[in-house]
């Protein structure tokens, strides 16, 4: 998990690449190496915008190692789904002024009825195989955790990081967290689908990190389900970008004007 801090290429022969991928910096000479760089952008620059270009490629040179591959991979079956799970180290009980779901907290920590919702579709369809759940290994006893392995059967497979990074990447559905780990598998993912929550009456879409600015508006694959209650303004779950784009709240407005960061490239970003 790089938390978008940009992308540096090392070697010689590389020149071809620089018209198709403007975004990354490219440097002459030496092993070939790709590491994560700030020289452009400041430390933790996260924007869609910036790396949308560079998609296909971060696909190909962040694939795993052999020795970081999980046994797991070669078990999945079509209809499996890999769930990622988290729940930030901060909470602050008691409160919820902005209608998130969780009664019991206001820190953007994805609900239980997040994952069940999409679970028993799947279900009801006849699309749903084996679960397994990632997450850090403190999380695993997590009432949430503990709720869906009880109701689906679901398995805990968490391994290293990249282990469970490079699980969930090729899940045929994935259903993330909110967080930079899990939006960076959906950035490099294969999967056939993939769910992402959102809070749609908060401009960040989440209460910790900038979910306006990572949004990804032009994944099919992609669906989204807000975690704001419909009493509070909440649009729902299984929604298109396109469902997002157009509900007309703080989020979506966020989005709309959001751009590639000016200190790295001034262009305006088109939604």
């Amino acid at each position: 998990d790089a938390a978008g801090v940009g992308i540096s290429a090392t070697g010689n022969g590389l020149d071809h690449l620089k018209l198709f991928y403007p975004n990354i910096e490219f440097q002459a000479g030496g092993e070939r190496t790709v590491v994560p760089t700030n020289k452009k952008c400041g430390p933790h620059f996260q924007s869609y915008a910036f790396f949308r270009t560079e998609r296909c490629l971060a696909q190909c040179i962040l694939a795993p190692a052999e020795s970081l591959v999980s046994p797991v991979m070669f078990q999945l079956k079509p209809k499996d789904v890999v769930i990622h799970f988290r729940r930030p180290f901060f909470q602050f009980l008691g409160k919820n002024p902005h209608g998130i779901r969780r009664h019991t907290a206001w820190h953007t920590t994805p609900t239980y009825e997040y994952f069940a919702n999409i679970l028993l579709r799947m279900k009801a369809k006849g699309e749903l195989g084996e679960v397994y759940i990632v997450a850090e290994p403190h999380q695993r006893e997590d009432e949430i955790v503990e709720q869906i392995e009880a109701a689906f059967g679901a398995k805990w497979v968490s391994g290293l990081p990249n282990q469970d990074h490079y699980l969930s990447r090729v899940a045929p559905t994935f259903i993330g967290s909110f967080g930079t780990f899990s939006w960076t598998i959906a950035y490099l993912s294969q999967a056939k689908a993939i769910h992402l929550p959102i809070v749609t009456n908060m401009s960040y879409g989440s209460t910790w990190n900038w979910w306006d600015a990572l949004f990804i508006e032009d994944d099919p694959r992609i669906t989204y389900h807000d975690e704001v209650l419909r009493d509070w303004g909440g649009i729902g779950g299984f929604l298109t970008a396109a469902d997002v784009i157009a509900s007309d709240t703080v989020y979506s407005r966020s989005i709309l004007n959001r751009t590639d960061g000016d200190f790295c490239h001034p262009r305006r970003d088109k939604v």
